[in-house]
């Protein structure tokens, strides 16, 4: 890297790191000044990410920064976070980084945690990962995850979530049962799902939730409001034609 553009992305860096909630920001902007002038930010970033020292907050920081920044050759730690990941903050954050850097095997990964029943926390966030991949190779271990009922709600509704958005038609009548789920967030994603897909065939079961289903998903409403949703958005699709 030439020392014009060294310098171009580490003010991106900056600029990125800037955003983040103080206590975050400073763990970072610490990591990002113990550096030499001579190293690209990647490679900081990366040896960060590598320290069994570095907290897993700082360490979800540094791959949200590596993602804002799209520092490509820092996803192979990415990848390393995310398969040692203990907490939330940062298999979410690893996953979503990995959607955006890209490196060889991250979807195998997300995969491969799926069909093992690794934990739920980080098998949630590889459902969404693999639906945000546009990999359409997912869509079988996906369609595979929400048929398997002793599967955590949490990352089957993900997955249903991830199968609309891969545009994945062939699930259609397994989101139709899963409507019928007794999870309110499968039903949820299911409904937001079926929406995507523009599934006329699953209107009926949609009304039946518009119309009763008042259970609420955290952050996101009511399943009533989502089976709302995916109705207008199967009347949009029909009167587009």
């Amino acid at each position: 890297m030439s020392v014009k553009n060294e310098s171009s992305s580490r003010q991106g860096v900056d600029a990125a790191v800037s955003k983040l909630p103080l206590r975050r920001r400073r763990a970072v902007e610490r990591i990002l000044r113990e550096s030499t002038s001579s190293k690209a930010p990647a490679v900081i970033l990366a040896r960060e990410l590598r320290d069994k020292t570095t907290g897993e907050p700082t360490k979800a920081a540094l791959c949200w920064v590596a993602a804002a920044m799209n520092l490509r050759r820092v996803g192979p730690a990415v990848l390393e976070a995310f398969s040692k990941a203990r907490g939330r903050e940062l298999a979410w954050e690893t996953a979503k980084a990995l959607v955006t850097l890209r490196p060889s095997g991250y979807v195998s990964a997300f995969e491969n945690v799926l069909q093992t029943n690794g934990s739920a926390l980080k098998a949630a966030a590889a459902a969404w990962a693999l639906g945000a991949s546009a990999s359409k190779r997912a869509s079988k271990t996906l369609l595979s995850t929400v048929q398997r009922h002793k599967v955590p709600a949490v990352v089957r509704a993900h997955a249903c979530e991830a199968l609309g958005l891969l545009g994945a038609a062939s699930a259609v009548p397994t989101l139709r049962l899963c409507l019928r789920d007794n999870s309110a967030e499968v039903r949820f994603w299911a409904a937001y799902a079926l929406g995507t897909l523009t599934a006329t065939d699953a209107l009926p079961e949609l009304l039946r939730l518009a119309k009763s289903d008042r259970r609420r998903v955290r952050y996101h409403g009511t399943v009533a409001q989502e089976a709302k949703w995916a109705i207008d958005q199967i009347g949009h699709s029909g009167r587009s034609r």
